[in-house]
């Protein structure tokens, strides 16, 4: 419906200019003073909580950290955890590593098959730290993967934005190793 309600304001302001002349002149002008700077304020509050507060959603600046140790890492394949992981890693890397999506609903344990997972110890996988999934749930789902496979999590590393938040978590898994 946008710009609908504007155009009708102005409108509504133009006649009133029109009708009642110099008093309806001010008037209107005093309206329009008056919503542009509640425009102001509103468009100061979304500049401040986002300069706060960083990118919501997939895109983040903690991105470039990761792509950095994505890089540093060498491993022979990447398994994606969650939505809006694998669009921004793709993009900054220019579509030079092995990324992989991986449903971790489809994972059944033990599923040593799955491709991505091929690769044993050389993948490296990513998601979204606890409290920024994209897609809810994921990360309970894979550690209860995780954990009645018989696999642990080792080399993990953690990506932060510039307000110091982990947003994303990257690891290895290996066979348990047994307690001796």
């Amino acid at each position: 419906l946008w710009p609908l309600p504007q155009a009708i304001l102005a409108l509504v302001l133009a006649e009133l200019a029109h009708r009642w002349g110099g008093i309806g002149r001010a008037a209107a002008i005093g309206a329009v003073a008056v919503l542009l700077c509640a425009n102001l304020l509103v468009l100061n509050q979304y500049l401040y909580q986002f300069a706060r507060d960083g990118a919501q959603g997939s895109w983040s600046d903690a991105s470039n950290p990761l792509v950095d140790g994505l890089r540093a890492e060498k491993a022979g394949c990447y398994g994606i955890l969650d939505w809006g992981v694998l669009g921004p890693t793709d993009l900054l890397t220019r579509g030079t590593l092995p990324l992989r999506w991986v449903d971790v609903a489809s994972l059944v344990p033990p599923d040593a098959h799955h491709p991505a997972l091929l690769c044993g110890e050389d993948t490296v996988w990513i998601e979204h730290a606890d409290g920024f999934e994209q897609l809810q749930g994921v990360n309970a789902r894979m550690a209860a993967f995780i954990e009645s496979s018989g696999l642990e999590v080792f080399g993990e590393h953690s990506y932060a934005d510039q307000n110091g938040r982990t947003i994303f978590r990257t690891f290895r898994l290996r066979a348990r190793r047994k307690a001796t």
